[in-house]
């Protein structure tokens, strides 16, 4: 696979998410582009949202979406994959600021991890 044709796979899983993978300017987005890591895919260097960072959009897109189960269910499956390596004061800061508190204490409570 060519490096192209690797971005073009990639903007298309991004897509199909439903997560903006485009930073509108706001200080969230600002924060989580700032904090992005990068990672080996198929031999190319891509830089890819924190863990944390991911689960915050999730909710928010749960959020815009009417409380869109998909988007929640995403968001509690990365926070058990990822359990006591997230970083709760982030989680939590963000959570607040974005208006998901809600939404994230919901999917701890649902979690199968305990976190």
């Amino acid at each position: 696979m060519s490096q192209s044709e690797l971005l073009i796979a990639i903007v298309r899983a991004l897509e199909a998410t439903g997560v903006p993978y485009m930073p509108t300017g706001d200080a969230f987005d600002r924060s989580r582009f700032s904090r992005r890591q990068e990672e080996p895919i198929l031999g190319v260097d891509v830089r890819i949202s924190t863990p944390e960072d991911t689960v915050l959009a999730k909710l928010l897109w749960s959020k815009r979406l009417g409380g869109s189960e998909k988007q929640l269910g995403d968001a509690r499956r990365v926070l058990e994959v990822q359990g006591a390596a997230l970083d709760s004061s982030y989680l939590e800061e963000w959570a607040q600021q974005l208006g998901v508190e809600e939404l994230l204490a919901r999917i701890r409570r649902d979690s199968t991890s305990g976190y």
